[in-house]
């Protein structure tokens, strides 16, 4: 804004700026320029024929209080006030989102290195599985055994069982001090940016029903972290040995159905859609196209749709317009298919979805052509899972 007209919105006596309520610009009609109510009312007290501060013209006639107000300076004014204010207020608003961010990249370092290292704890736990099973398979044959060239060899197996135990263990002292050394490190940079697409697995070997109120307590700690507004996840797509490619689909997180979907995807509640596979195309009235999936595998070798949580959304206020790419629950209300989800494929025609809770954000052009085969029961999700990233705000 140029000095000039900053000056010109100011009162030539008192320098005040001019705003509505006490400092109003009184327009003098004989010469047309402005000042402030107030300078011109301490003007009219000292004298009746006062003289305009800048041109020195002489007023006669009207009182200050009858004179008109300059309501286009004041305008301006007061515009340029509120552009102020906003320039102070986004100022400030950046300076904190800033910190803010700064602190939440350094939580999701420290979250990365926590996590990298439950993964190499996971590995560790997995070889020292099967260290116990090779020696519990030993013991068996040594009972067994009457021989003694048998037993010298179980001797033998476990001796060597032991030497790779060692080195193992070593490796988890050097992994516990890298890890440390990284953690500090982590706290220490906080103007570093990592790259985070972990996938987050649940942990919890039961599957229970459990109240939309009680989820929260049920998600693994780093799930905790995320923003819950639209968490994005992952489907890696596969026929046979042949990988189709990765759908991604963001979830509308304040809906129960979307939670329940996540949990799903991450095998929190017990059950999960790794390894399960697409189970028909649907056409609407409209001919829409609708790609149908849900089915998760279960411990007795069978599949359900089965719902892990209650009080699902469905119908009513939270119907909306088909479009492409928007995923909806597709169990009208059945109780044994809560878990069901129907993907809009291909043109789309005007219909409406019961309960959509999300929208395919990468990956549509292979959902339209795996719609378009003849069966598609074939294409398997090889994978799926949380996506996150340290720069997410």
């Amino acid at each position: 804004m140029s000095s000039g007209l900053d000056e010109d919105l100011n009162c030539a006596v008192c320098c005040e700026t001019y705003e509505e309520t006490k400092y109003k610009p009184v327009l003098l009609p004989q010469c047309g320029h402005s000042f402030c109510c107030p300078c011109l009312l301490q003007l009219e007290v000292t004298e009746t024929k006062f003289l305009c501060p800048t041109c020195r013209t002489p007023h006669l006639g009207h009182s200050v209080s009858k004179m008109p107000i300059n309501y286009a300076l004041l305008s301006i004014s007061k515009k340029m006030l509120i552009q102020e204010q906003k320039d102070d207020f986004f100022k400030l608003s950046k300076h904190i989102k800033q910190q803010l961010k700064e602190e939440q990249e350094s939580l999701s370092q420290r979250l990365n290195a926590i996590a990298t290292e439950i993964m190499d704890l996971y590995e560790q736990s997995k070889i020292l599985k099967e260290f116990i099973n090779e020696v519990e398979e030993n013991e068996k044959i040594a009972r067994k055994s009457q021989d003694v060239l048998t037993l010298k060899s179980s001797l033998c197996n476990i001796t060597h069982i032991l030497t790779k135990f060692n080195e193992v263990t070593k490796d988890m002292s050097e992994s516990a001090q890298s890890f440390q050394s990284t953690i500090t490190q982590h706290i220490g940079k906080s103007d570093t940016s990592w790259p985070l697409c972990r996938i987050v697995p649940g942990c919890i070997n039961a599957w229970p029903k459990v109240p939309w109120k009680d989820f929260m307590n049920h998600l693994p700690s780093a799930q905790l972290l995320l923003s819950p507004e639209n968490p994005t996840v992952f489907f890696d797509l596969a026929v046979g040995e042949i990988s189709l490619g990765r759908i991604e689909i963001q979830l509308w997180g304040h809906m129960s159905r979307a939670q329940h979907f996540l949990a799903l995807c991450l095998g929190t509640l017990g059950p999960t859609y790794k390894d399960s596979s697409f189970d028909r195309v649907e056409k609407g009235h409209n001919r829409n196209r609708y790609l149908i999936g849900g089915y998760y595998n279960t411990n007795n070798g069978t599949t359900s749709a089965q719902g892990m949580m209650e009080d699902l959304e469905w119908g009513g206020k939270y119907d909306l317009p088909t479009r492409k790419g928007l995923v909806a629950g597709w169990s009208f209300e059945a109780p044994g298919l809560e878990a069901t989800f129907g993907i809009v494929c291909g043109e789309t025609f005007k219909d409406s979805l019961f309960c959509p809770f999300g929208e395919v954000s990468s990956g549509m052009n292979l959902l339209d052509n795996i719609s378009l085969r003849e069966c598609v029961t074939d294409v398997k999700i090889t994978d799926c899972g949380l996506i996150t990233l340290v720069n997410m705000v």
